[in-house]
């Protein structure tokens, strides 16, 4: 009637304790505090005093609501009991479970609650599996023993039989107890242990009689020969069976040497003198692709005076001709033939053919200045700067000592040109790579026909630093004033 009348939702009055209605105050508070420190910390005993009614049930209930599931509990709510009576309670209350018959082989005396997990001993066997009864010390208890033969190889062996009583019989050596073979893989009728192996076919050149099983090792005569080797025919007597005679060029010099060929047939081909079968020279010291027999002596550079074109071996006759006055403004040294000299520079700036008077106006503009700058005159920068060609792609040095070359040519290959810069005075043949620098540009003023190695001199226009120590001063003006008048 509370309950629908005041609107609650369950019954106002209960003896039960709530920790749902516990008013947690300052002392509850701490007596609580201290009940989880010592069940947590794994204290021994812990005892809780208060007056009736203060709430002590009421924290215990609390207390167990916030111990983990896995906690085993007891509540003893009779103080006055004895030990006995209180173990008994408490056994009670955890519900020792287990085997509770003495007679079983898992009897717990502990236990106060049989849980139906009592086990027994088979019959005429203890709780550890042995026999009660065993006069042979077998295993076996002598109430299962069985009296037969126990060797599994015997014919009549028994596979219940336990106790041997001596009646065992066996089957005769390769046989089974049936008087069949145990093994008989050609299913021939003779055990495989009495087969003997061997050649059965009377057609091959190892035929066994005595043979029972054939093992694969017949051997037989090759096609056109009999069992020792021999021709069935041979018309020509040369040891080749008529059937295997070959056809070919049996000439071992020969560009169609056929290694296999039996027959000689007439078709030999033969090298060019000189030559391989492949058209490459037999001998070709220097490389050039000229078979050595072949070679054609004279001057190979096509720069020099005395270019031979039918030349194909270099002799070091070649005549480069130059200025070869050191004194003369375009003075070569790497000149071996007479040429025109300059005794003057080259100082026609305007290029009209003479040097005169606004030639030496051009020259003032320069005068004092220090190169590069030029005082802003463009022709005399470009004249003096010149930029020089790559040296990859102005010359290339020929290599003919190959891989496969014997050192003792390449060893005496070289330049043999004395003037060259890289004249070898060891080399005995010449390699067609010698080097000879200067000008190689046909459009500079100062081109040299004896060059093939650029030497970063070539210019363009008339440059007024005559002596190249990078400033127009007294000395190039002496130098341009030997020039005047001169005509071009």
């Amino acid at each position: 009637m509370y309950q629908k009348y005041f609107g609650l939702a369950e019954a106002p009055f209960s003896i039960a304790v709530n920790p749902r209605y516990l008013f947690m105050s300052v002392r509850h508070r701490d007596a609580l505090a201290h009940l989880l420190y010592g069940v947590g910390s794994g204290g021994g005993f812990i005892l809780l005093t208060g007056e009736v009614g203060t709430g002590k049930t009421t924290l215990n209930r609390c207390l167990l609501e916030q111990l983990s599931p896995n906690t085993d509990i007891a509540i003893v709510l009779n103080p006055a009991l004895s030990a006995v009576e209180l173990l008994a309670t408490v056994c009670d209350e955890f519900e020792i479970e287990g085997c509770t018959d003495a007679a079983a082989c898992n009897y717990d005396a502990d236990a106060t609650d049989d849980d139906g997990s009592c086990t027994y001993a088979e019959e005429g066997y203890d709780c550890d599996g042995n026999c009660l009864n065993d006069a042979d010390g077998d295993g076996v208890c002598d109430e299962f023993e069985v009296a037969g033969c126990t060797d599994a190889a015997a014919c009549n062996y028994n596979a219940d039989a336990t106790d041997e009583d001596g009646s065992c019989t066996y089957a005769e050596e390769g046989y089974d107890c049936d008087g069949n073979c145990l093994n008989d893989m050609d299913g021939d009728g003779v055990c495989d242990e009495f087969e003997v192996a061997g050649c059965t076919d009377a057609e091959a050149c190892n035929y066994d009689a005595d043979a029972t099983d054939d093992d694969g090792t017949c051997t037989y005569a090759d096609a056109g020969y009999d069992c020792d080797g021999n021709c069935l025919n041979d018309s020509d007597g040369d040891g080749v069976c008529d059937e295997f005679e070959v056809f070919g060029c049996t000439h071992p010099d020969a560009c169609n040497y056929n290694a296999e060929a039996t027959e000689d047939d007439g078709t030999c081909e033969f090298a060019d003198m000189g030559y391989d079968c492949d058209g490459n020279c037999l001998s070709d010291v220097d490389g050039d692709g000229v078979c050595d027999e072949f070679e054609v002596a004279g001057c190979t550079y096509a720069s020099a005076a005395n270019y031979a074109m039918g030349a194909t071996d270099d002799d070091g006759s070649c005549l480069f001709e130059g200025c070869m006055d050191d004194s003369a403004f375009n003075f070569n040294a790497y000149a071996n033939a007479g040429g025109d000299c300059a005794s003057a520079p080259i100082a026609d700036f305007n290029g009209d053919g003479v040097v005169q008077n606004q030639d030496l106006l051009d020259f003032l503009l320069a005068y004092g200045q220090t190169g590069p700058e030029w005082g802003g005159v463009d022709w005399v920068q470009e004249a003096c700067n010149v930029v020089a060609t790559p040296l990859e792609d102005l010359y290339t040095p020929v290599d003919y000592c190959a891989a496969d070359s014997p050192a003792e040519v390449c060893a005496e290959m070289g330049c043999t040109y004395p003037l060259a810069s890289n004249y070898d005075p060891e080399a005995t043949v010449d390699s067609g790579d010698c080097v000879w620098t200067g000008c190689t540009d046909a459009e500079a003023l100062n081109y040299n026909p004896v060059a093939n190695l650029e030497d970063d001199t070539c210019t363009y226009q008339i440059c007024p630093d005559f002596n190249g120590d990078g400033q127009v001063q007294a000395q190039d003006l002496l130098d341009f004033l030997l020039a005047w008048g001169t005509t071009y």
